[in-house]
């Protein structure tokens, strides 16, 4: 695999700054205010921009035990894969403080996306469009094709193998 540099990122015409990714030769510490916020509907917009691109959304919490645990999967998981698919990932958190000590303490080979008004049917309404039957739960993950399709869905963690086992054949 893959190490995980810091990196920027250009999305939907915007420079997100490059971010400290612990674990992975982090250059500096994230702060509340490097977190980019946006809307539950901002959610499905980032991933319907991305046409044309293999898509990985990812919806967390610092707060979720969960999560945590399968952080470190995922984490490479997007390391390896962050030159060839978009990544939308987004925590559902409230407090960004603490959030930003979990991306430290975790690392983000991602550029983190923070919704805290993303919860229970407003999400839901806002993926619906996408093609996801979002339970209300977390972790929370799908793949979407080229095409815009939904390839997958997960909640709970999911193997590596799994990801890439449904990854690298949709890249060829």
């Amino acid at each position: 695999m893959e190490e995980c540099p810091t990196r920027r990122t250009v999305i939907a015409g915007l420079a997100l700054a490059p971010l400290g990714l612990a674990g992975c030769g982090a250059s500096r510490d994230l702060t509340a205010t490097d977190l980019e916020q946006v809307s539950a509907r901002g959610i499905a917009r980032r991933v319907q921009e991305a046409a044309g691109e293999l898509v990985v959304l990812y919806i967390y919490a610092a707060w979720c035990p969960d999560c945590a645990e399968s952080q470190t999967v995922f984490n490479h998981f997007a390391a390896h894969y962050r030159r060839k698919v978009r990544f939308v990932v987004v925590s559902v958190d409230e407090d960004l403080e603490l959030l930003a000590s979990y991306l430290n303490k975790h690392g983000a080979p991602f550029d983190p996306l923070v919704s805290p008004v993303a919860k229970g049917d407003k999400l839901k309404e806002a993926l619906a469009p996408l093609g996801l039957t979002w339970k209300e739960e977390i972790p929370f993950g799908a793949i979407f094709g080229t095409d815009g399709k939904v390839v997958r869905e997960w909640t709970g963690g999911a193997s590596i193998d799994s990801l890439t086992g449904t990854v690298d054949p949709l890249l060829e």
